[in-house]
């Protein structure tokens, strides 16, 4: 079992990542395909029943893809397994074709993700878009290998290791990486650029991924021993980490991120979670965002375990820009303003801040 620190979580809900990691495991249940006769596939992923015979094509459903890039190495992957199959060969080679269904707001597959898929000796161009609803005489549909809870099955660490394995590791790459979001310019991000400065003087390198091609940010990935990033689809790159490997992944909301716990699980990791976040405001979910970061006690704390005597700091325009965007994000898609889960906690937290704030300034 991995090692896990949550000594810079905040306790208010440290549990919530403690519990599910006793019970993560690679699930030994047996994957099938269903063969679907005389059915409709939806654009929306959804397959239905057909009265009337109207299909002629047969086709190899592949799933419901994402251009998100943590949903590439994790939704996306669900049915993928069945195309290394001796079964899905044959079918293929008997005219077979594999289609797939998109997000509706997303037109194409990332080109991130075809490059992936060369690691699995999977051609993308195979891939056949469905945008409207279509018959099919026969639709297989492949199990999923990672569940909607999140668990995942060997089949979905094969394909895994099978990239990894085929990444070139390095010696002249930077052993301790942090990759950061702070340059997306997304209006969602806030106060990142603080605390990654901290782990610069920690020794880490700073790594923007959008800036490097994939097979550059794989080959750093699979040479590193420590891995740095926020929660999300940038810390679901510990998948291509080595083993023992130390990973921090840094928390910018309340809420935990299922799909992390799979990542943390694929193989034997050093894991500490580290809270950096007062995002204390909502408006569609905790994983949507805005988020607030800035560098607080747990990672003044976490710098001192490293060696690295620094004092917290409050960025008070960068909170106001963040609280804009809130209003902003509220205002153009008529939702409500929600306060965070635990409100009151964070509540004494900012003011205790702000008091911080104005002591260091007198």
């Amino acid at each position: 079992m991995n090692q896990i620190n949550i000594d810079y979580v905040d306790t208010i809900r440290n549990y919530w990542i403690t519990d599910p990691m006793t019970r993560w495991a690679c699930r030994e249940d047996k994957l099938d395909v269903d063969v679907r006769r005389n059915c409709i596939l939806l654009p929306t992923g959804e397959i239905k029943e057909s009265n009337v015979n109207k299909g002629t094509l047969k086709g190899i459903y592949v799933g419901h893809l994402l251009s998100i890039w943590g949903h590439c190495i994790t939704d996306n992957f669900r049915k993928l397994w069945f195309l290394k199959s001796a079964q899905c060969k044959q079918l293929k080679e008997n005219g077979f074709l594999i289609y797939y269904t998109l997000h509706q707001h997303t037109n194409h597959l990332s080109d991130n993700y075809k490059e992936l898929l060369q690691y699995l000796d999977i051609d993308a161009s195979e891939f056949n878009q469905i945008d409207e609803d279509t018959n099919f005489e026969v639709l297989y549909v492949p199990g999923d290998s990672m569940d909607d809870e999140h668990h995942f099955y060997k089949e979905y660490k094969d394909l895994i290791d099978t990239i990894y394995n085929r990444i070139p590791y390095s010696d002249n790459t930077p052993k301790k990486v942090y990759f950061t979001r702070s340059r997306l310019n997304n209006g969602r991000d806030f106060g990142e650029k603080y605390v990654e400065r901290v782990f610069q003087k920690m020794g880490y390198t700073i790594i923007y991924p959008e800036q490097l091609p994939l097979k550059e940010q794989l080959s750093i990935l699979r040479s590193c021993d420590s891995f740095a990033a926020t929660e999300g689809s940038v810390s679901h790159n510990m998948l291509f980490v080595k083993e023992n490997a130390e990973c921090i992944v840094i928390r910018k909301t309340r809420s935990c991120n299922g799909y992390q716990f799979t990542a943390n699980s694929i193989r034997r990791f050093n894991i500490a979670y580290m809270d950096a976040h007062l995002s204390i405001l909502n408006v569609f979910d905790n994983g949507f965002g805005p988020f607030f970061m800035y560098v607080n006690d747990n990672l003044v704390q976490f710098a001192k375990s490293k060696g690295l005597s620094i004092k917290k700091s409050f960025p008070f325009i960068t909170f106001l820009n963040y609280l804009m965007h809130v209003i902003w994000y509220a205002s153009r898609y008529r939702q409500k303003i929600l306060l965070i889960g635990d409100f009151d906690f964070y509540w004494k937290r900012l003011k205790s801040d702000f008091i911080y704030l104005i002591n260091r300034n007198e």
